[in-house]
């Protein structure tokens, strides 16, 4: 089967989220009782179908890690603490600190300008809160 052809459902994202989240190898039982599911067979099933989509690879240890794949809509995330969130997020909150800081080194600047680049990236975040919950209400 053709890795363009295949369609993976929630469990199986469920899955391969907690893999990108933990960073690190995990085993077929970790991973079962990570996402709570009753068998590892499941587990299994599921991390077979992540393989063949080149999402994920096993190691000779027998653990499963995540592959970071440029051609997903995962891409668009990042880790940051354990939790996974669209990247577009920090880099808004970039834009709201420079612009703060350059306000408060710099009194006398263009205030207006300012608060357009405040309310743009507050807008960025908003869109990147939107992604977060499409992502995860699909998953469920």
């Amino acid at each position: 089967m053709s890795r363009d052809k295949i369609v993976l459902g929630s469990t199986a994202m469920r899955i391969y989220m907690e893999l990108l989240k933990s960073r690190r190898p995990m085993g077929v039982r970790e991973l079962q009782r990570c996402i709570g599911l009753k068998s590892p067979s499941t587990v299994k099933y599921h991390l077979d179908r992540l393989i063949e989509a080149g999402l994920v690879e096993r190691l000779a240890d027998g653990s499963y890690r995540a592959k970071k794949s440029q051609s997903t809509l995962l891409a668009l995330y990042t880790s940051i603490l354990g939790m996974l969130i669209p990247r577009i997020i920090p880099i808004a909150l970039g834009a709201i600190a420079f612009a703060v800081t350059y306000l408060v080194l710099n009194p006398s600047t263009d205030i207006i300008l300012l608060v357009v680049l405040i309310i743009f990236a507050l807008l960025v975040i908003k869109e990147g809160i939107l992604l977060h919950k499409t992502i995860r209400k699909a998953m469920e």
